[in-house]
């Protein structure tokens, strides 16, 4: 079974998606979304040929106002879910 495609705050990603951020709100520009199997991971390749994994990205432009803490929670959060992948 193939598991879903989620962002960092949990949010289902659509695969006609194009525009995603870094934690930092930097755009990433969406071109190829990949799965591996094995793994159960998922992957984003943006339009420079760099690798992201989804569960570090945000659908919507992260706000100045979030807090560090926060973002080492869903860090944790999508090494934790990877790991049990893997297992």
């Amino acid at each position: 079974m193939i598991t879903p495609l989620k962002d960092m705050d949990g949010n289902y990603i659509p695969l006609d998606t194009t525009r995603l951020y870094d934690g930092d709100g930097a755009l990433v520009k969406v071109t190829a979304y990949s799965y591996m199997a094995d793994s159960g991971t998922w992957f984003i390749v943006d339009s420079y040929g760099e690798i992201f994994f989804p569960c570090n990205l945000h659908q919507h432009r992260p706000s100045a106002d979030d807090s560090v803490e926060e973002l080492w929670r869903h860090m944790e959060k999508c090494f934790v879910e990877l790991k049990e992948r893997c297992k």
